[in-house]
């Protein structure tokens, strides 16, 4: 009732009738997102209250190292409450971790002896990389030598190094060594090889000379 009365009492002043819902209310924001697309900052650019029916235009701010996602501009007739939200992300390349890892493998290929981080760079996306294997003294290098392509995710790229074992010794046979003999023609008597007498021992040549000694003695007693 009050109220009713003071906006009666307005009319009659200015003339005019006043009402007292007349317009909407505009907000223009501007936020900021982090890297993971979270907003860590909302500023209100502008906020008034207009009268319906009345044009609108806002642009998005140009701002050093940020870029625009989503809406760059807006414009209209305001006919109702408008909020109207500008969105930023840094302009900076999104980057990556590269990491070259050398694998040492024993010589049969498959126990790993090393596991060697050679090279590790954070590069911005996009970027072209080109890396090769590095063997080194005593191992070859197995499967791919070399890595190329674009960096558009975390990348590890591996090279497999084995390890270069001795030369294999050649088997020898367990069966005997046989010597062929040719006897398609008779061999001479003298060619063959006589028995050499076998030769006494000192012990055996003195037992042999006693027992003829003792034949002897026993032949002089017994004949007289």
């Amino acid at each position: 009732m009050k109220r009713f009365v003071l906006i009666t009492v307005l009319a009659l002043c200015f003339g005019s009738t006043v009402y007292a819902d007349d317009g909407y209310l505009l907000t223009v924001t501007d936020n900021y997102l982090d890297e993971d697309g979270m907003v860590y900052q909302s500023d209100i650019r502008y906020e008034d209250r207009l009268t319906a029916g009345e044009e609108y235009f806002f642009e998005a701010l140009e701002l050093d190292g940020m870029r625009v996602v989503g809406e760059s501009s807006y414009s209209g007739v305001l006919e109702t409450d408008t909020l109207l939200e500008f969105t930023y992300e840094s302009d900076a390349p999104e980057e990556y971790e590269v990491t070259i890892i050398d694998l040492y493998y024993d010589t049969d290929g498959v126990s790993l002896l090393k596991f060697v981080p050679r090279i590790r760079e954070v590069l911005p996306a996009g970027t072209r990389y080109d890396y090769e294997a590095f063997p080194h003294e005593g191992y070859r290098v197995e499967g791919i030598t070399r890595h190329t392509g674009v960096l558009t995710e975390y990348t590890a790229l591996y090279f497999k190094y084995v390890m270069i074992g001795e030369e294999p010794v050649e088997a020898q046979s367990s069966e005997p060594e046989v010597l062929e003999v040719s006897v398609s023609e008779p061999v001479a008597p003298e060619a063959i090889p006589y028995a050499a007498e076998p030769k006494m021992g000192d012990l055996d040549q003195g037992i042999f000379e006693l027992l003829i000694w003792i034949g002897r003695w026993f032949k002089c007693v017994i004949l007289g």
